[in-house]
Order: structure tokens, then sequence, then C-alpha cells
């Protein structure tokens, strides 16, 4: 059994890791084919959101959670270790302002 404590921490580290990842980036760049960045920048708030979002529930081990963003729409892949955590993080992700769309590939993992 996992403490709730520890997991807590877990993935407050997690998402630290992921922000530090991400600031690293720059939050403006084109994206190919001349289109404005506008539809870039809205995306990398989103997956900001979602990350966040995700890493702060306590029942969802966000590390096995890969999230991409585009034009709005968040593409879910990676693994859940119970099947009521795959529809858990779909109603956190559509929680999120700017969410138009999910589609949601999460498999879950036998144990």
């Amino acid at each position: 059994m996992v403490n709730m404590k520890n997991k807590s921490l877990w993935n407050l580290v997690y998402l630290i890791s992921i922000l530090s990842l991400m600031s690293a980036c720059t939050s403006s760049y084109m994206v190919s084919g001349g289109e404005s960045s506008s539809h870039a920048d809205k995306d990398y708030k989103i997956k900001h959101a979602v990350l966040l979002k995700l890493a702060k529930d306590p029942d969802i081990h966000a590390k096995t959670i890969h999230v991409r963003v585009d034009h709005g729409r968040v593409i879910l892949t990676g693994t859940v270790k119970k099947r009521w955590m795959k529809r858990r993080v779909k109603l956190l992700v559509r929680s999120v302002k700017g969410v138009h769309g999910i589609d949601n590939r999460l498999k879950f993992q036998h144990h």
C-alpha cells in the first residue's frame, strides 16, 4: 500500500520536473507551414494546465500519462493501473479551460 503523503510528494516532484523542462522551452514558436503561433501558445498553456491537474490528483499516477495538444484537442497516451482511472483522467482533462476534444488512448495495465 502506497502512503498517500509519499504519493503526493512524488506527484509534486514529478510536476516540478515537468514544469522545469517545459519552462526551458520557449513559449512562442512557429508551427510548421507558417501558421501563427497563437495555436501553439494556446496548446502550450492547455498542456501545462492538464499536467498540473493530473499531478494534483492523488489517485492518478501522472508520470505514466503522456499529454499532447493539437489545436485544443488533447491526446492522452500511456497507461493507468485501473479502469476507472482512465475515465477519471478524461473528466479531469475535460475540466481544463480551452480543451475542445479528447482522444483518450490510455491503456489499462493489468497487474
